[in-house]
């Protein structure tokens, strides 16, 4: 009775342990945060704050010329290209996980209004050129004077 009861313990712990979950060698991010949510056209910078995991640690770019982040306005569909630098040694593939930051140095209003609510859709490309998912940021709301 006592070697059974031991060998079902040891049957519970065993099965209890759990593997990390691989990652994919595809980007997966998530948008953290994003301020500041109100903000005077041309004017405030807005930092995005996104959280990152890459199976495979080919995400970011030491050549200035290769952009990776790709934001697009919600108003008017424009695309702004960001780099973030490479965020694991050459040659390296362990899983990443972390946080980046881009920083839009200004924004401006698209109409004629003097207010405009917008958001950005962000996403990023690995050095394989694998494809993130789309996140999209919180309603960030500009106006023409304070």
């Amino acid at each position: 009775m006592r070697a059974l009861f031991v060998i079902s313990v040891i049957g519970c712990l065993i099965s209890s342990c759990k593997k990390e979950e691989a990652l994919s060698t595809i980007p997966k991010i998530e948008m953290r945060s994003i301020s500041p949510q109100n903000i005077i056209a041309f004017q405030d910078s807005i930092t995005l704050n996104v959280y990152y995991e890459d199976g495979d640690g080919d995400l970011g770019e030491n050549n200035p010329d290769v952009k990776n982040v790709f934001i697009t306005d919600s108003r008017s569909g424009l695309v702004y290209k960001y780099r973030i630098s490479q965020l694991a040694p050459s040659g390296d593939s362990r899983a990443i996980r972390g946080t980046f930051t881009v920083v839009i140095p200004y924004s401006t209003i698209t109409s004629q209004n003097t207010q405009e609510n917008f958001s950005y859709n962000l996403y990023v490309v690995d050095r394989s050129g694998n494809r993130s998912n789309e996140v999209t940021s919180n309603t960030i709301s500009i106006s023409a004077t304070q």
